[in-house]
């Protein structure tokens, strides 16, 4: 109950509240022998921890969570926390490691034929793939997420992986079939009322049309994810929102504005422990600076 109390929570932007809620949901659990839930509010710890900025403490969690499941030979949850220390691996900028995590969870995932959680692997190699500017790797294993899920009728895995493929459309300038992956996402997250991947959806729509040189379509797009991810306490997204606007602002020659919110989005993620993206935020702002 304490368990889901704290995901309820998280989902709702309450992350005080949800750190409580594991931290007395752990306590409980350990005090009654219950290892396998033990272990996996470790692992929801570890994604709060890691979201709210504190990357070694939620590889702690994480460890401690996947000694836990091995012992308990759960191959499942053992293949979900070495996914999760991928993720933590990747924003790291220890791409090399995210993908040896990632395929060791993808093999095990096979293996129990666990296809959801195959379909959650691959859109992650994806963005590891995008990430690293290998755009036809990247729709492989977003393609195949894609079919899997397709076939599991799951609708909101569906639309969040139609929206990573929107992503490597619009990273390489297919600006018309960006927006076709968008159009199918957008409605689904709407209708699931899931702020966070609207947020998202608005945001790529925003980078989209400031590619495309609609600056005022882009700066309300800009202006509607902030809004969400600020409410919902998110701040990662909240900086790298604001470098999207730095960058709209760059379009439109205000170099000052851009420098400004250049500055704000990297105080934001050094403060988080985001390695990778305050790399591309600070090479923004030198650019800047370049005739």
């Amino acid at each position: 109950m304490l368990l889901a109390l704290g995901n309820l929570a998280w989902e709702q932007g309450r992350t005080e509240q949800a750190h409580r809620h594991y931290e007395e949901a752990l306590e409980t659990l350990r005090q009654i022998g219950d290892q396998r839930g033990a272990a996996e509010t470790l692992k929801s710890l570890g994604n709060l921890t890691a979201e709210q900025g504190q990357p070694e403490q939620a590889r702690h969690l994480y460890e401690e969570a996947l000694a836990i499941f091995r012992q308990l030979g759960d191959e499942r949850g053992a293949a979900f926390t070495l996914h999760n220390l991928g993720v933590l691996a990747r924003e790291q900028g220890q791409l090399e490691e995210a993908r040896h995590l990632y395929a060791e969870a993808l093999d095990t995932l096979r293996q129990i034929g666990d296809q959801r959680g195959v379909s959650y692997v691959l859109n992650n190699l994806g963005n590891l793939a995008r990430q690293q500017q290998q755009y036809a790797e990247a729709r492989l294993f977003l393609e195949e997420a894609l079919a899997i899920l397709r076939d599991l009728e799951n609708r909101h895995r569906i639309a969040f992986t139609l929206f990573n493929l929107a992503c490597v459309a619009t990273d390489q300038r297919q600006f018309a079939e960006a927006r076709r992956y968008l159009d199918e996402a957008l409605p689904i997250f709407v209708e699931l009322q899931s702020r966070r991947h609207c947020a998202l959806a608005y945001q790529t729509l925003g980078i989209l049309e400031r590619e495309q040189g609609q600056y005022e379509q882009a700066r309300q797009r800009f202006g509607e994810a902030l809004v969400i991810f600020q409410d919902i306490q998110d701040s990662r997204q909240v900086a790298l929102t604001r470098r999207e606007q730095g960058m709209l602002a760059q379009h439109q020659e205000q170099p000052e504005q851009a420098r400004q919110l250049y500055k704000e989005a990297l105080d934001t993620l050094r403060q988080l422990g985001d390695r990778y993206e305050s790399a591309v935020t600070s090479q923004a702002l030198d650019a800047l600076a370049r005739p």
